[in-house]
């Protein structure tokens, strides 16, 4: 049975991006993208994705920035379709390289790319409207 998503403003509709693992502190960070228009703004900068994503499967490539099309890092991206993420939406998780500098990049480019940076709590916010 699908549940009725609830949504108390108008940025609930955003696409979202966020650090999803501690800052500065491993070899590997996560950053997640969720909303309405992950796919679209995730493949600005991950062109190797396949135009058939398969949910659950992780996609080996070089994100590129935005612009410039100059590479920024060796990534492993993670595809979850909508409604079978943690937030209900679809989501992307990109695994780069921990570096402080490169993560502040690829952040940079999703927002350049459409997404907004996540507000805290907001990927736990919207799995709880999700149900």
């Amino acid at each position: 049975m699908k549940q009725n998503k609830m949504r108390l403003s108008e940025t609930d509709k955003d696409t979202i991006c966020a650090l999803a693992t501690a800052h500065g502190m491993g070899a590997i960070s996560l950053l997640r993208v969720s909303g309405p228009k992950a796919a679209d703004i995730t493949r600005k900068l991950a062109a190797f994705l396949p135009d058939k994503l398969e949910s659950h499967k992780i996609y080996y490539g070089i994100l590129r920035d935005v612009e410039s099309g100059e590479p920024l890092d060796e990534v492993l991206v993670s595809y979850f379709q909508e409604g079978r993420s943690f937030t209900g939406e679809t989501v992307f998780e990109i695994s780069c390289h921990g570096s402080e500098s490169v993560v502040n990049e690829v952040l940079r480019n999703l927002v350049a790319a459409g997404a907004r940076p996540a507000n805290r709590g907001e990927f736990t916010y919207r799995a709880f409207m999700n149900g």
